[in-house]
């Protein structure tokens, strides 16, 4: 404590014992952005300068009332706490100011090293004062763990430790870990990142105008294609949901969601592709942040009920100090790198068949059979299939067409068998039908046995026999009569019967058994057993390359080009929104600010509103 006359340091008191009022409000200003500067007591005088906070409160007797400002004169000895060191002032880079708790001023914080300036801690160090610490309701807040106090703290170490934070529907990471190698690879080659982002620019720039354009016909297109007449009202509900479907596979926007139109099995491919996607999104952002000489605070990733998503957290003051034309490469950086990506799963894609003929040969293979088909333990994965029905099947896509042509021919029209007369009469019961019977010959009593037509010159209408279906399938195929002429001129050509033009009599030929027999509908089978085209040659090769890698290339190709298409839409909280900005910055930088405020709230309003529509369609047309 110092006489007020002591010396030139004493020249901020002014004569009535208290602060100079001008003063004290110029050197306030430097902790603004204090949180605790609002807290402080009205009673009480404080004097902020730089890091350091005084009180006039006299410490060693803490039951005495503050002195108020007044205009009466000072006592003798003044009680006043004054620095007597030169003034400094603090620029915040990487912690917050130090505030005054209750009356103790806290210590300064230390020097920070200027390779450490560029990266700023979102939160205190663990060396910092416990004043500084963060309340603990930041985090979730569970009333079972707070029963028990070391539990609590466990788990809101654990929480701050992974920078984790909990929400209705969402949980999410934070961390500053990565900072320093974003910034060692966009100080690197800054000359490279500056060609190579600035080629973001025009990449973005084309995006955005294609998507626009395909975002303003889409909606367009649909309503023309409600003003179409309505036709084939009179077709089945199986026509109608084949219709449906490949109406939904012809759709430009398509929402995809995990277990309606992604499969289970596919589950682990669908999120490390947009893991992977949402990542090197945020990464373009990362390093032409770095390369631009721009703070990154940190990154983190989270996960919004079942879809994942990442951000990176930006110096937004330091963003504000560089042009238009460098805030141009850090915001269209995550576009281009989605396209990048996109190029590259293309082009692995198209390379893929060469390299599969390498390790594989050509055949039509069994990848998948669903635990709910009827041949589930009949058909084994890996098995080459032969014959449909005697169709001949070499690849996917033979087996795919095979059973549509099945499936669309009549069942009197599907391949029969050739069988003697004495091979019909024998076994079986003589039945004769006419043109409108549905009467099954078999009468369920046997399910060895199955229901066939023929015709012969004995009976010259159509005739039905039942007799054991493997042992009929085994005879020669045939379509008509004239095909069994070969055999002898008693040999006809039986038939399957079907009573509803929708139950079939299927043999699939494969390599690892005897043919399956199959009775049902065509649909089972086209939706339980997936084929692919190729069989590895050696015992070694796995078939990932023919199955997992293309589908997750797949993915990945999907949803990056959607974070691209999307984020480059002049929409709010999209990548597109600081685009315009910075855009119709770095264009018309002179424009009165009136019109450059309107020109930006009508540019996204119309990209929101456009987005929301083709969304809301892209739904409506889906699940209606």
């Amino acid at each position: 404590l110092l006489q007020s006359s002591t010396n030139d340091q004493s020249k901020i008191l002014n004569s009535s014992g208290g602060f100079n009022p001008s003063i004290a409000s110029h050197l306030s200003t430097f902790n603004e952005k204090s949180p605790f500067s609002s807290r402080q007591p009205q009673n009480s005088s404080i004097l902020l300068a730089g890091d350091e906070v005084f009180s006039t409160q006299n410490v060693n007797s803490p039951d005495v009332q503050l002195n108020s400002l007044s205009t009466t004169s000072p006592k003798q000895y003044s009680p006043a706490v004054i620095r007597t060191a030169p003034l400094y002032i603090s620029v915040y880079t990487s912690t917050p100011p130090i505030p005054l708790v209750k009356g103790i001023a806290a210590s300064s914080a230390p020097p920070i090293n200027d390779d450490e300036l560029f990266f700023t801690r979102r939160s205190p160090s663990p060396q910092s004062p416990s004043v500084l610490k963060k309340p603990e309701q930041s985090f979730t807040y569970m009333p079972s763990i707070s029963r028990f106090r070391t539990t609590k703290r466990s788990y809101v170490r654990l929480l701050r430790l992974f920078g984790c934070h909990i929400s209705i529907f969402n949980i999410g990471f934070y961390t500053t870990s990565f900072n320093r190698i974003f910034y060692q690879i966009g100080r690197k080659y800054p000359r490279l990142w500056k060609i190579w982002f600035t080629i973001g620019i025009f990449v973005a720039f084309i995006t955005a105008i294609c998507a626009c354009i395909v975002l303003i016909f889409l909606p367009l297109k649909y309503v023309y294609e409600l003003q179409q007449p309505i036709v084939s009202m009179t077709q089945n509900l199986t026509n109608r949901n084949i219709v449906m479907e490949n109406e939904r596979d012809k759709l430009s926007i398509q929402p995809i969601i995990p277990g309606v139109n992604v499969p289970l099995e596919q589950l682990g491919h669908f999120f490390l592709a947009l893991v992977l996607c949402t990542i090197f999104h945020e990464l373009g952002h990362a390093i032409a942040a770095s390369a631009e000489h721009v703070h990154v605070n940190g990154c983190g990733y989270f996960v919004f009920i079942v879809y994942p998503g990442a951000y990176v957290d930006l110096n937004q003051e330091k963003i504000q100090m560089i042009t238009a034309y460098r805030q141009l490469r850090i915001y269209c950086a995550g576009v281009f790198h989605n396209m990048v990506l996109v190029l590259i799963a293309v082009i692995f894609l198209l390379i893929n068949p060469f390299i599969i003929n390498h390790f594989y040969i050509e055949a039509a293979t069994v990848y998948r059979v669903s635990k709910d088909s009827p041949i589930y333990n009949l058909l084994p994965v890996h098995s080459t299939i032969q014959y449909v029905d005697g169709c001949n099947v070499n690849t996917s896509n033979d087996w795919y067409q095979c059973l549509r042509l099945i499936k669309d021919r009549h069942p009197q029209q599907n391949n029969g068998y050739c069988l003697t007369q004495a091979e019909i009469q024998f076994p079986s019961n003589h039945i004769e039908f006419n043109q409108t019977s549905n009467y099954d010959c078999c009468q369920n009593l046997s399910q060895k046995n199955y229901c066939f037509l023929y015709h012969s010159k004995q009976h010259l209408t159509q005739n039905g026999a039942c007799m054991e279906a493997r042992s009929v399938t085994n005879h020669p195929p045939c379509l008509l009569n004239s095909d069994c002429q070969r055999q002898g001129n008693d040999v006809s050509c039986v038939h399957p019967f079907s009573s509803d033009n929708i139950t079939r009599l299927i043999r699939i030929v494969h390599s690892q058994g005897p043919p399956i027999l199959f009775v049902g509908s065509i649909n089972e089978i086209y939706q339980t057993v997936k084929i692919q085209s190729y069989q590895a040659k050696y015992n070694f090769v796995s078939t990932i390359l023919i199955t997992d890698i293309p589908l997750f290339f797949q993915y990945v190709a999907a949803f990056s080009f959607a974070l691209a298409f999307f984020n480059a839409v002049p929409c709010y909280a999209f990548d597109g929104q600081y685009i315009l900005l910075a855009l119709i910055e770095y264009l018309s930088p002179s424009l009165y600010q009136r019109r450059h405020n309107r020109l930006i709230l009508f540019s996204l309003i119309f990209g929101t509103c456009l987005l929301i529509i083709n969304i809301s369609l892209a739904f409506a047309r889906y699940f209606l």
